[in-house]
């Protein structure tokens, strides 16, 4: 029988993209100018946000563009099984994760602790702390941070996972929102949104990065079978991402 916390928990996760493109569309990227930020040589790197569970996503899910009034509801198949399917599927990538001990969101962190050292700024993990709910978004300030460093980057792992394409199979995919704050001021220096693997929404100021061809999976059944090599799909799927901000923040 479903599950009906787990069920609600599925709904509010794959509705949660579509509240997400909502939130992001209208929000323009602030390039970073790196002659007025010249002083900036310490980064503090927030844990990475991570907003949605993990998931695989069937191909008569639809985000794209306006979505269709039943948006974010399989079309296919009982409700009950698809959303026993979506669960199973949130649990089989995080066990693959587990095994390693690690989380995306851990790892993705690293990624981008590694990106701006090779810029050659001086970088730490700052922990246990995150901005206040209402600082980010329209307000893009980054209150309820204490940091000593020069700027503090915050990073939003709006959603992750695989989505089946319906012709090659289950690709990984990876939304992505990344925010760089004069630590002393408050001031907004950068701001990039990044879709990866998945185009959620169409926009001049949103960045798709090319991921590896090889980080897909023939069939759902592929994924399920293999969750500590599709935890390593998605680790390798955000690296194009952190690389890209790296080169963006680059000196």
């Amino acid at each position: 029988m479903l599950n009906l916390k787990r069920a609600g928990s599925v709904l509010i996760m794959v509705g949660g993209i579509v509240g997400a493109a909502a939130a992001h569309a209208d929000l323009h990227k602030v390039p970073f100018d790196r002659t007025a930020a010249a002083n900036i040589v310490s980064i503090d790197v927030l844990e990475v946000n991570q907003q949605q569970p993990l998931m695989l996503l069937p191909s008569t899910t639809h985000f794209d563009g306006a979505p269709p009034e039943n948006a974010g509801k399989p079309t296919t198949g009982s409700p009950r099984a698809s959303l026993d399917n979506l669960a199973a599927g949130t649990a089989s990538l995080n066990n693959g994760f587990a095994h390693g001990n690690t989380t995306l969101s851990a790892e993705f962190g690293r990624q981008l602790l590694s990106a701006l050292q090779s810029d050659g700024y001086s970088v730490k993990l700052l922990r246990g702390q995150q901005p206040t709910e209402q600082s980010i978004g329209a307000h893009q300030t980054i209150a309820g941070v204490t940091s000593s460093a020069d700027a503090v980057l915050y990073v939003v792992l709006r959603f992750a996972g695989y989505k089946d394409d319906g012709v090659s199979g289950l690709v990984a995919m990876a939304g992505v929102d990344a925010y760089l704050f004069n630590a002393k001021s408050g001031k907004l220096l950068y701001r990039q949104v990044f879709d990866a693997g998945y185009k959620l929404v169409n926009g001049q100021d949103v960045e798709y990065p090319s991921i590896p061809s090889t980080l897909k999976f023939s069939s759902r059944a592929a994924v399920m079978s293999n969750g500590e090599g599709a935890a390593n799909g998605l680790v390798q799927a955000l690296q194009p991402v952190a690389a890209r901000i790296g080169e963006q923040l680059a000196k």
